[in-house]
């Protein structure tokens, strides 16, 4: 039983990570890991919110191991091919800053780590937080 919250958890954590069969595989297996270690979680008599709590923990590691991963935007070949380098005298064009929205009832916690950027913290459209 694939459960739609721990898929999400996944997709975020790979999100900015530049495509390639190899992440994808990766993905999968982080994926099915997850789904399994849910499903282990709630037989074993722990609540959704727990469980999901479990394997968002079970997750922290992995921002090392995609550290070694190229980003989305760092030149690194996209799913419908390769990235065109600029022709001579152009400039590289300017990357849009990455930008996420949450909605509250998919986020538990929010771990953020910044480095050298800026971070703007908007309310939803009820305004709660």
């Amino acid at each position: 039983m694939m459960n739609e919250k721990v898929t999400k958890i996944v997709d975020l954590l790979f999100q900015q990570i530049a495509p390639s069969e190899e992440v994808q595989a990766l993905r999968e297996e982080v994926l099915n890991n997850c789904q399994d270690r849910f499903s282990d979680l709630i037989r074993s008599g722990l609540s959704e919110e727990e469980s999901l709590a479990a394997v968002a923990e079970s997750l922290e590691g992995m921002d090392e191991v995609l550290k070694e991963y190229p980003r989305k935007g760092d030149g690194a070949p996209e799913a419908s091919g390769a990235a065109e380098a600029p022709a001579a005298g152009e400039e590289e064009p300017e990357l849009a800053p990455a930008y996420s929205e949450f909605s509250p009832d998919q986020i538990q916690a929010l771990d953020v780590q910044l480095a050298g950027c800026d971070l703007e913290v908007l309310p939803g459209e009820t305004g709660k937080c």
